[in-house]
C-alpha cells in the first residue's frame, strides 16, 4: 500500500507536519497541566481553568485551556494562543528550544518526526486501570478569610463514576474528612466585601464562579452543586443586592435556579434567572464563554 503523503500546517511561522503538530500540542498541554500551571480546575471535558501564564498577578484564575483544541485564552488580559506558546512562556525558552523539548518528550526522531508504536505517549495500555488524580481544590472560608474547609475533585471517580468530590477540614490531628461544621457559600469574603451596587452572580459550581470572578465580577455558589440545600442563613447576605442566577442548561440546573430564586424573593433588590443562549443540554456558562471567545 502506498504511503500517505503527510499534510502540513503553519505554527508560529514554521511549516510543520500536521500529525507532528497535533502530537506536540497534546504533549504541551499534558506538561502544562501536570507541572506548570497554578490553581488548576477542570471545567469540562478537555477544558481547564488556571492562573494566567501571560500576566501577573492573576488573583482569580482566568486562563482557559482546551486540551482537545490545543488552545489557551485569558479572560482577564485577553491573550490567546496555543498551548505550545504557553509552554514556551513557563519554561523560559524560545520556540525552537520548546519544540525540541516537546519532541524529545513525545519520542519523535529526526528521521521520521513521528512516534513509533513503542514511543507513543498517548493512552495507557488496554486493560490498565486509569490512575486517579486530584484535579482541583476549592477552599471555603468565613467572612474574614479564615479557611473553614476545602473540597477536592478527583478523577476518575470510584465504581465507574467520572468524578468524585471529597470535603476535608483541618482538625487537631491534621487533615480530617468532612466539613467539620456548617456549609458556607463559595468565595464568601469577596461576596460580603463587594460594593452594594455590584451584581452578584450565582452559579452551579466553583469552576464557574472562578471563571466569572476572573472577569472582575462577583460570583458564588453552594458547595455541592444543584443538589445543595439552600440554608436560611445564606439569604440575608443578599439583602438589597442585585442577583443574577445562571443555571446549567438541564433540569437539575432549572431546579437549582428556582430554589434559590424562591429563597431570595423579597430579600434581593432585584432578581433574574438568565438562561444563556446557544447552550446544548447540560452545558453551562463555561461552554458559553468558550463559544463566545471562539467567535
Amino acid at each position: 500500500m502506498p504511503r500517505r503523503s503527510p499534510s502540513y500546517s503553519i505554527i508560529r511561522g514554521t511549516l510543520m507536519d500536521t500529525e507532528k503538530r497535533t502530537i506536540l500540542l497534546r504533549v504541551a498541554g499534558e506538561r502544562l497541566l501536570a507541572n506548570h500551571l497554578e490553581s488548576v480546575s477542570k471545567t469540562g471535558q478537555g477544558q481547564y481553568l488556571s492562573r494566567c501564564v501571560f500576566h501577573s498577578p492573576d488573583k482569580n484564575p482566568s486562563m482557559s485551556i482546551s486540551t482537545e483544541k490545543g488552545l489557551v485564552h485569558c479572560f482577564s488580559c485577553g491573550k490567546s494562543g496555543d498551548v505550545i506558546e504557553a509552554y514556551q512562556v513557563v519554561i523560559g525558552k524560545d520556540f525552537a528550544a520548546a519544540v525540541a523539548e516537546l519532541e524529545a518528550a513525545a519520542g519523535l526522531t529526526n528521521s521520521t518526526d513521528r512516534p513509533t508504536d513503542s514511543t507513543r505517549t498517548t493512552a495507557e495500555p488496554k486493560g490498565t486501570p486509569q490512575r486517579r488524580r486530584k484535579i482541583a481544590t476549592f477552599e471555603y472560608q468565613d467572612q474574614d478569610g479564615k479557611l473553614l474547609y476545602w473540597k477536592e475533585r478527583w478523577e476518575p471517580g470510584e465504581n465507574g463514576r467520572a468524578k468524585d468530590f471529597y470535603f476535608y477540614h483541618q482538625g487537631k490531628s491534621g487533615k480530617q474528612k468532612g466539613r467539620g461544621g456548617d456549609p458556607v457559600l463559595y468565595r464568601l469574603p469577596e461576596l460580603i466585601a463587594a460594593p452594594l451596587d455590584s451584581i452578584i452572580f450565582i452559579v452551579e459550581g466553583e469552576a464557574k464562579a472562578r471563571l466569572i470572578a476572573s472577569c472582575s465580577l462577583v460570583a458564588t455558589c453552594t458547595d455541592s452543586g444543584a443538589q445543595s440545600p439552600w440554608k436560611d442563613y445564606y439569604t440575608p447576605i443578599f439583602a438589597g443586592r442585585d442577583v443574577v442566577i445562571l443555571p446549567d442548561n438541564d433540569l437539575p440546573g432549572e431546579r437549582y435556579a428556582t430554589k434559590i430564586a424562591t429563597a431570595l424573593l423579597g430579600t434581593a433588590a432585584s432578581l433574574k434567572i438568565v438562561r444563556l443562549p446557544g447552550l446544548g443540554v447540560g452545558e453551562d456558562v463555561i461552554e458559553w464563554a468558550a463559544k463566545e471567545g471562539a467567535e
